[in-house]
């Protein structure tokens, strides 16, 4: 009997739907930030997460980039369409730059808690900013927070923090032209409440919503006397069948349909990273200045740009203990790059020789906790005989590469997505005496800058309103340089350059940069006397009469533990304002590069509606064509989302930036690729 009760079991438990995936990923809402359907949650991707997002809910349409630029940093570039049909125009665009931070984990008794700024820099009808808390329990995922602006125009209560200044008091014109900033942040008299619970089913990758908001969309009733406010309520699903795709769908109010389509990459797994070579490959490491005696064995190593350099300082360890197998107990290897010498790291032969070994007796941490940095040479093994180099004395370096140009703009309240693509090729020599030449073409092949003319007001002195100009050049010369670069000593660089140094100045000046081994923050100073050049002219080569001196002191700071780095610029820009930049700047494993900043500056760029801003900000995305590995060196794609044609605010694009020359030879490249010593 025991046994017939027990029998359907199984066949019982085959009918049951597979269990919830154990880690469900959030989804996002309508704008584009983590969240359910209309409100955000306190949720972060994955650090170098970039999603595209497009939706529709009536009466705006949506697109929006979503970079994870940090684990507890998100910047979201998005563009809102007012528009009823969306098979015609939009009568409206509303760009906006959206920050969402975060502030606490969760863990087993508190929520996750994040910050968050939608249009922290944009138009003022989509502005709000909001204070999300979200807690897992089993597969439901619970979301509450206060909002600001848009997200509390429901006023469910008064503003609690108009006890902390007059500031928080002032009203909010959410019609207003001037592009939404820190001035208008968590201002308002009321704030909202929002809430709501995503529930992970168990289909996998399926996903159900439910919220409630504090829109009550006030601001396109007043547009629109006919225009039928929903209720704050709605419903929905997300369904993500593969890990890059997703699809949303829901209802808000009972009347109004929201559809949304994602797709996300995480660039730490970018598929076309740079091939690693062969050891046997003579090409990956080149070695110079090689001198041996009785007691050590030193060599300069040239850094390769593309290549780690722990994986560079591994094969050249790999020469200098071929040069004498029974040889010294100490090897000296100095890098450098582009003429700029880094500290001396001194490896005890014996670690060394058991970690590249066939049996691999030894490891890469053996040789760093033994190892000295930096170190001095010995003045002896300084003097004495010259062994086998891995490099000519007196040939160059040569480096011949292409870059898929990408310039988009999100930010144009009547020109929609302007765009512009062009093909450069760059090639350089670097020559061991700390002189570096640079030359390349651009080909300007697609764009659709003529609206710019119709959107920005005419100016005597033009710094990039007139890029449409430059790109109606079918071929130009994009830079064509000389370069000399030199370390006073090895924390202290200094760089000059003079030539064609970018697309649309040319001119001379010079860095210096205080880079402290094994610390976490560098500073800096840099100058440039430049000229522009004339579009107009042939291969943009004619320059104009007069010239621009600009220049800033420069700070940089290193997440500890981490490929982050904060940067800030203070200084006098092309237009001869002054003003400061801020910039977090990604650098991957993979290759990836993501960079966004923002700059404040004292001249401000109109508009025909009448407004003006004084900000400037934008995203860059760099990715590597590993693909091309075996034609060309250094190829890549980049991706550059910001204003086009702006004058105030803006920087000389130089060639060779001394703290991205210096980056091969820090404490931070080095420890970050260590483990990549025996490849």
């Amino acid at each position: 009997m025991a046994g017939l009760l027990c029998a359907p079991a199984p066949a019982a438990a085959e009918l049951l739907p597979p269990a919830a995936p154990k880690e469900p990923k959030p989804s996002p809402n309508w704008a584009g930030s983590l969240g359910l359907n209309t409100v955000p949650s306190a949720r972060m991707d994955k650090s170098g997460t970039v999603r595209f997002h497009l939706s529709t809910l009536d009466p705006y349409a949506t697109a929006a980039l979503s970079v994870q630029i940090a684990d507890p940093l998100n910047i979201t570039l998005r563009q809102n369409g007012y528009v009823s049909n969306l098979r015609e125009a939009a009568d409206r665009l509303y760009p906006a730059v959206d920050l969402k931070m975060r502030l606490l984990n969760e863990n087993a008794t508190r929520p996750e808690i994040a910050l968050g700024l939608m249009s922290a820099y944009g138009h003022k009808q989509m502005a709000a900013e909001y204070l999300a808390l979200s807690k897992r329990y089993n597969n439901f995922d619970f979301t509450g927070g206060l909002g600001w602006g848009r997200m509390g125009s429901a006023g469910h209560f008064s503003n609690p923090m108009k006890v902390l200044g007059s500031h928080f008091e002032k009203d909010r014109d959410a019609t207003s032209e001037d592009a939404n900033g820190p001035e208008d942040w968590f201002t308002g008299d009321k704030i909202g409440l929002f809430a709501g619970v995503e529930y992970f089913t168990p289909i996998n990758g399926l996903s159900l919503k439910a919220d409630w908001g504090a829109d009550d969309y006030s601001t396109e009733a007043l547009i629109d006397p006919g225009f039928d406010a929903p209720a704050p309520w709605s419903v929905g699903l997300h369904y993500q069948p593969t890990k890059n795709l997703g699809f949303g769908l829901g209802i808000l109010g009972g009347e109004k349909i929201m559809a949304s389509v994602s797709i996300t990459d995480a660039l730490g797994e970018w598929p076309y990273q740079w091939e690693e070579p062969s050891p046997e490959d003579p090409s990956t490491i080149q070695i110079q200045t090689t001198r041996a005696n009785d007691n050590g064995v030193w060599a300069n190593l040239y850094a390769h740009d593309e290549l780690p350099i722990g994986m560079q300082i591994g094969r050249a360890l790999r020469h200098l203990t071929e040069v004498d197998p029974e040889g010294p107990a100490e090897i000296y290897i100095t890098p450098s790059h582009y003429g700029l010498t880094g500290p001396t790291l001194r490896m005890v032969r014996r670690d060394v020789a058991a970690a590249l070994s066939d049996e691999r007796n030894g490891s890469p941490a053996e040789i760093w906790r033994n190892m000295t940095m930096p170190a001095i040479v010995p003045t002896d093994l300084q003097n004495a005989e010259k062994v086998k180099d891995l490099r000519s004395p007196n040939r160059p370096f040569a480096s011949f590469r292409f870059i898929l140009d990408n310039q988009m703009s999100l930010s144009e309240e009547d020109g929609g997505i302007l765009y512009r693509e062009s093909l450069v090729q760059e090639t350089q020599l670097n020559w061991p005496k700390n002189i570096t030449i640079g030359g390349g073409f651009r080909l300007n092949f697609s764009d659709d800058l003529e609206s710019l003319s119709s959107q920005y007001l005419p100016v005597d002195k033009p710094v990039r309103s007139d890029v449409a100009e430059f790109a109606g050049a079918l071929v130009s010369v994009d830079r064509l340089y000389g370069a000399f670069m030199h370390s006073l000593s090895p924390d202290i660089h200094t760089g000059f350059t003079a030539g064609y140094l970018e697309e649309m100045y040319a001119g001379f000046g010079g860095e210096i940069l205080y880079r402290p081994f094994g610390k976490t923050f560098a500073i800096g100073a840099e100058a440039w006397n430049v000229w522009r050049r004339d579009p107009y002219s042939d291969l943009v080569l004619d320059v104009q009469d007069d010239s621009t001196l600009t220049g800033f002191f420069n700070a940089w700071y290193e997440f500890p533990d981490s490929d982050l780095t904060a940067g800030l610029k203070v200084g006098r820009y092309l237009g001869e304002d002054f003003g400061a930049t801020v910039s977090l700047d990604k650098r991957m494993d993979s290759g990836v590069r993501v960079t966004a900043f923002v700059t404040a500056s004292e001249d401000e760029d109109p508009d025909i509606f009448g407004g003006t801003t004084h900000l400037y900000s934008g995203l860059r995305l760099t990715l590597p064509l590993g693909t091309w590995r075996r034609m060309v060196d250094g190829s890549e794609m980049r991706n550059t989302f910001a204003p086009l044609g702006r004058n105030a605010g803006q920087a000389l694009d130089t060639p060779l930036p001394l703290y991205d020359v210096s980056e091969p030879l820090s404490y931070r490249a080095i420890s970050r690729s260590w483990d990549q010593l025996q490849k």
